[in-house]
């Protein structure tokens, strides 16, 4: 018990002197203004791996969900398909909302994206998935989808 109490003791101190120590530097012209809290704030190291979670639909994945639209339906020229919704999203299981009935799926967590497109009033549904490896985009049409993402961003 009189151990636990002088080790309580010898830290109060040590805490105590380190405050005193840094109370008497003089503040200079050299400091740094403290960061917007309302904003989170991520510092990327140069020698850090990109991120393959992004915070936007990347628009070379949206031009070819549109071209593939295109190709489906026999159109002249994606632009007349129109983009209603495009969300970053983390898929419930490794059906990335769109399961088939009888079969099976991983119980994980996958992250991707949901991109609505539209032509001539029908709407088009698109599910991707990124590979944490390489950072890739899967992506296929969904015909009959179970939105059940758990996270995103709408970008519409």
């Amino acid at each position: 018990m009189r151990t636990l109490v002088l080790i309580t003791l010898l830290m109060s101190m040590t805490g105590l002197t380190a405050a005193c120590d840094e109370a008497s530097v003089p503040e200079t012209s050299t400091t740094k203004p403290t960061p917007d809290r309302t904003q989170p704030q991520r510092v990327v190291k140069q020698t850090e791996r990109p991120t393959t979670y992004s915070p936007t639909v990347p628009q070379p994945l949206i031009d070819q969900m549109r071209f593939h639209l295109c190709r489906d339906l026999k159109l002249d020229h994606p632009k007349v398909i129109t983009v209603q919704k495009a969300m970053v999203v983390t898929w419930r299981n490794g059906a990335v909302g769109c399961p088939e009935p009888g079969m099976g799926y991983t119980e994980a967590l996958v992250p991707g994206h949901y991109v609505a497109l539209e032509h001539d009033g029908v709407t088009y549904h698109y599910h991707s998935s990124q590979r944490r490896s390489t950072g890739e985009d899967h992506f296929f049409r969904c015909d009959n989808p179970a939105l059940n993402y758990i996270i995103g961003d709408d970008q519409t």
